[in-house]
């Protein structure tokens, strides 16, 4: 293994495999892999600028630049936000680990790091992944995360010289469509409004996520840094394609690379909740097709369809999606979205919730007509 390898980002929008992939690489000797969504770098800006998080900043709908990284900031404000991944490792991940194992109870995991005074971006994210290195892991070891602070992948790297990103990419229909899927089942839809994402969902996915991703990813950067997968050559072929990610890393393979393992290769008797459907439970190993596993409903509608083919198409080709498919009628598209939709309302349960529906359609119909207009 080389040594020098400090930090691998797994980068993803949500909703696309990020997390199968993180708990695919799970286990892999000599490494710790953070089993949470991390948020670093915007975090850090808000903190700087703000002195607290924001909400679009909690959502990754952030994509301005970020300003403050050159900062250093008190350790005593960073570390209480980031004590939450403490209690979700004892939460989530220790209490169902299957067996016997020799990871401890350890609720003070960031008490060194409190008490370090201040600290810059770069500090703090070593520090961080290196605490919960020596807690999971026994010692400080090359580390790998995964964050959907997509826009933010150059800043990352400028920080860390030496840093390996993956990325992993999927259809941007699909991403919506497992986004807003439970919001939309036929019974018990979790009751979340459609700008729950610190806006407008179809807006900060396909706008403020997939969309950087892929511009980022289309612009071909340096193949010794950065590795693209898409999710669905990962479902297809998952050991293949974990060898692949583990010899571009130089790195040994994990002992079941087909299997979802958490905190150095520990099998979970019940993995946190990922799946895209009311009460269904994560596998343990890769499946092939969601959709027939988990006989899920289309929740997408055409209008919604077509509007993100639209306004993904150029990009999607150059990743491999709808290759042999023209991109539908842009005064089709335009036409479909004149009228308001059912699903803008489902969830409004007041006058108030209604009066926010209205203007959200009007929002989300201003923002839609204005991205067109700049993609033709």
């Amino acid at each position: 293994m080389d040594d020098s390898l400090d930090i691998v980002g797994i980068f993803g929008t949500g909703r696309n495999g990020s997390t199968l992939l993180l708990r695919l690489l799970d286990g892999i000797p000599g490494t710790y892999v953070h089993p949470e969504e991390v948020n670093f770098l915007s975090a850090f800006d808000d903190f700087a600028c703000y002195g607290h998080i924001r909400k679009e900043t909690s959502f990754y709908a952030k994509v301005r630049p970020l300003m403050h990284l050159n900062r250093s900031l008190s350790a005593d404000v960073l570390v209480p936000h980031y004590q939450s991944q403490v209690d979700q490792i004892h939460n989530e991940y220790l209490s169902q680990i299957e067996g016997p194992h020799s990871i401890e109870t350890r609720p003070d995991v960031l008490s060194d790091i409190e008490s370090s005074g201040e600290l810059g971006s770069e500090e703090f994210i070593q520090a961080f992944l290196a605490a919960f290195s020596n807690w999971i892991s026994g010692k400080s070891r090359p580390a790998v995360f995964k964050s959907l602070e997509v826009p933010y992948i150059e800043d990352y790297t400028h920080l860390f010289p030496r840093m390996k990103c993956i990325h992993i990419i999927r259809n941007p229909v699909d991403v919506y469509a497992s986004l807003i899927r439970a919001t939309r089942e036929k019974e018990n839809p979790v009751r979340m409004p459609s700008w729950y994402l610190a806006g407008d969902n179809l807006t900060t996915v396909v706008q403020k996520r997939w969309l950087p991703h892929a511009r980022f990813l289309a612009g071909k950067p340096d193949p010794t840094r950065h590795k693209v997968i898409r999710y669905e050559d990962l479902v297809v072929d998952p050991v293949n394609r974990i060898q692949d990610v583990c010899s571009w890393l130089s790195w040994p393979m994990p002992d079941r690379p087909e299997h979802l393992t958490v905190l150095g290769g520990h099998t979970s008797r019940r993995l946190p909740k990922n799946v895209g459907k009311v009460g269904a439970e994560t596998p343990s190993q890769v499946v092939r097709d969601t959709s027939e596993h988990f006989h899920y409903d289309d929740a997408v509608t055409d209008a919604e369809r077509d509007m993100i083919r639209l306004l993904t198409y150029p990009l999607a080709r150059k990743l491999g999606y709808w290759e042999d498919e023209p991109p539908p009628a842009k005064e089709r598209v335009l036409r479909a979205w004149l009228t308001p939709k059912q699903w803008e309302f489902r969830h409004s349960r007041s006058l108030l919730g209604g009066i926010r529906s209205v203007l959200s359609a009007i929002q989300r119909r201003f923002v839609l007509f204005r991205e067109v207009a700049r993609a033709s």
